[in-house]
Formats: structure tokens, sequence, C-alpha cells
């Protein structure tokens, strides 16, 4: 997701003129943290940061990104131990999306409000994901669900979510369509 004011582009020059200035810390506060990429930059050169912002998609994106400091296991998560040689080898993360790219696509929340089949009941159908991403996200969600609990705050669900929605979500504000929703998940 992409806010207005993303400041991916220009960290490395806000970081550069910190450094020309002689201004010196081993700390930030990310007072408007959006999709974390001031977080992140600093974070990666070895800063102690505290990030914040209202929205809660910018919330799972901190706790994936900022408050992580180590990929989760996931352990509760797969349903038995991988036996398969080339799939042993692979990070959790990586074995984790297989699981979930394997299980049967789910209508729920996200596919009933964010959908163009899910709102076609609506004047104008909301388009923010494709029906098939829709569906894919609520299959995450509800797996995820079924195994801690309906409104589980499960800490891995953070690592998860962004990694696997974030780069398919469309741009906040934009007066036109944004085509990013049809990339498949």
């Amino acid at each position: 997701m992409r806010y207005i004011g993303n400041k991916e582009n220009v960290i490395p020059r806000m970081y550069e003129i910190l450094i020309h200035k002689g201004i010196a810390g081993r700390s930030l506060f990310d007072f408007f943290s959006g999709t974390t990429s001031v977080s992140k930059f600093y974070k990666r050169l070895g800063y102690t940061v505290s990030s914040s912002d209202f929205m809660y998609f910018s919330y799972c994106l901190q706790k994936a990104y900022i408050e992580n400091n180590s990929t989760p296991t996931f352990e509760r998560l797969l349903p038995l131990p991988i036996v398969s040689p080339l799939k042993s080898c692979a990070s959790p993360l990586d074995r984790v999306i297989a699981y979930l790219n394997e299980l049967e696509p789910e209508e729920g929340f996200i596919y009933n409000n964010y959908t163009p089949e899910g709102t076609s009941h609506l004047s104008q159908p909301r388009m923010y994901f494709s029906n098939e991403n829709g569906k894919k996200i609520d299959t995450i969600r509800q797996q995820i669900e079924r195994k801690h609990g309906k409104g589980s705050r499960y800490q891995r669900f953070y690592h998860i979510h962004p990694v696997r929605i974030e780069p398919y979500t469309p741009a906040l504000y934009v007066h036109q369509q944004d085509f990013r929703y049809l990339r498949q998940i």
C-alpha cells in the first residue's frame, strides 16, 4: 500500500543531509510510519527504531518489519513437519507460503468488501483487490484464525500479511484505476 507522501525515494538523501550536518545518534522515532520505509531504512543501519501511525495497515507493517528481529518458524501454522528434502531446505517463511498457496481459496471479509464480485451489488463495485487475490487473502486470514482462534493477534500473522499482501495492494488516493490489484498473489 502506498500513501501520498511516501518517502522511499528521498530517504537516502535525508540520511546524507543528517551526516553532512553532523547530526548524530543511534535512535529514531518515525512519527508517521505509513509503509515503514523510513523505519526499515534506519533499522537496517542498526538504529533503534520506534514507530507510530494511526492506520491499522501501518501497524501490521510495523509489527512485521520493525518489531520482528528474526524470522518466525511458523511451527504452529504448518500442519506437519516437512519431509521433502527440497522443501526442508526452504526458509520457514517460504515453507509456510507454499503451504498457504496449496489451500483452497475461500470467500470472506476481504472478498465480500473489497473485490468487484464481492461488491457487485453496489452501484460502484470496489476494486481494491481482484476476486482471486481477495479470496487468497481471506484464505490466509481464515487459516490463521482456525489455528490460533478468531480475533487472535498471533504474532506470526504480522510477518506473513505484509510479505504476501503489501506488494499487491493499490495506492491510496489514486483518482484513476490502479491495476496493481490485478497481479496474482
